[in-house]
């Protein structure tokens, strides 16, 4: 429980901080206590998913580049998706986004990736916030994406101090 108040408070210090800039933040933290294999399954945690309900940002199908963005980054880091079945590690992700303005081609949005254990305990957790650009073409949107993911796993899976 201290851990996800304390995530929620890092994540809401970015978001405070980087709601008036247009450069791209991101940030992760981890439990220090969990052994993060070299390799490992994992699936998504579809009730713990959510996403806006502004049609703009529904019609850019966000959740489908993102969770193909995720598996390739994470299989790239030893990590493989499995479709059904138990897994070590289930991903969830949320997207929030201060309103878009019909006059503005961009929305300031605030991504946040968790990943539970096999005890539903959060493990790790990866946030930024970033512009996204609702009129540029899906090719370029899906690299930003993936930049924005590349970054938050940076240094995934977070190595042991001992």
């Amino acid at each position: 429980m201290l851990a996800r108040t304390r995530n929620l408070v890092i994540a809401l210090v970015w978001l405070a901080t980087g709601c008036a800039s247009n450069d791209l933040r991101v940030g992760t933290s981890h439990d220090p206590l969990t052994a993060f294999p070299s390799s490992a399954t994992f699936g998504w945690d579809r009730e713990r998913i959510r996403m806006p309900s502004d049609d703009r940002i529904a019609r850019l199908d966000l959740p489908t580049h993102l969770e193909r963005i995720l598996a390739d980054e994470l299989g790239a880091r030893g990590y493989r998706l499995v479709d059904s079945g138990p897994t070590d590690f289930r991903i969830s992700y949320q997207l929030t986004t201060r309103s878009v303005m019909s006059d503005k081609p961009f929305a300031t949005a605030s991504l946040s990736i968790r990943m539970n254990d096999g005890k539903e305990r959060q493990v790790w957790v990866g946030f930024a916030i970033a512009e996204i650009h609702v009129d540029l073409p899906q090719p370029e949107r899906s690299a930003r994406l993936r930049n924005v993911v590349q970054q938050m796993l940076e240094n995934f899976p977070p190595r042991s101090d001992s």
